[in-house]
């Protein structure tokens, strides 16, 4: 028996595994953890140095300047807590840039176990079924037309007050999904025992119906049990 579970949600940029995630955790008192949210902060704090050197980020030693932390349900950089300021267009841009380096990875995938060892966690991001839980007890991977995906985030972007047109979050969601497909160092792809869901024509209603059942059915199969 064992008394942690751990699910992980995988997809391109816009695919919904924010939203999804969040709402299981809810369901379930499980941990929503964004990974994503740790590149964006690494990003975050190098682009509020005014540090734009990708060698030069390669070459840092990240955990001297750096330290993630979750409390209480949210990232914390620094001891400072952030928010929305990790979700601009210009950050997501130079997450992209530097999450493809291994010392940023490394040092993220590092933190990130640390921070959720021993609890019941719903994690997202674009390697967790393969790299950062490769044990974990559900992975599943999540996908949608580039299209649709562009919609959700210029929905995103908009909500923060951003001005800007469907077809340039196209041509970033494509850019950023070459950028993750081909990347050398863990590229985007789903891992061998995931479970593909292409949310094109669903609802939020109905994907997260539909992992929840994945979720309870693994649950059984696993041998989790919850103390208390």
């Amino acid at each position: 028996m064992k008394n942690s579970f751990a699910v992980a949600i995988d997809g391109p940029a816009g695919s919904g595994k924010s939203s999804v995630a969040r709402a299981l955790s809810e369901r379930f008192n499980f941990i929503h953890f964004d990974s994503g949210a740790c590149y964006r902060a690494v990003a975050f704090y190098f682009l509020s140095k005014g540090i734009k050197d990708i060698q030069r980020i390669e070459q840092a030693d990240l955990s001297s300047l750096i330290q993630l932390e979750y409390l209480k349900g949210s990232l914390y950089l620094n001891g400072k807590k952030l928010g929305e300021e990790i979700r601009t267009p210009d950050v997501s841009r130079f997450t992209s840039d530097i999450s493809t380096k291994k010392t940023v990875r490394d040092f993220v995938t590092a933190s990130i176990r640390d921070m959720i060892r021993g609890h019941n966690v719903i994690m997202e991001g674009r390697d967790i079924g393969s790299v950062v839980l490769p044990d974990a007890d559900l992975k599943v991977y999540l996908t949608a037309t580039p299209r649709e995906r562009a919609k959700r985030r210029l929905k995103e972007w908009q909500e923060n007050g951003e001005q800007i047109e469907l077809k340039e979050v196209i041509k970033e969601i494509e850019r950023r999904d070459q950028q993750d497909s081909n990347r050398s160092l863990a590229p985007l792809k789903p891992a061998e025992n995931a479970i593909l869901l292409d949310t094109t024509s669903l609802s939020f209603h109905e994907v997260v119906e539909e992992i929840s059942s994945l979720i309870l059915k693994k649950k059984g199969d696993s041998g989790y049990y919850k103390e208390g």
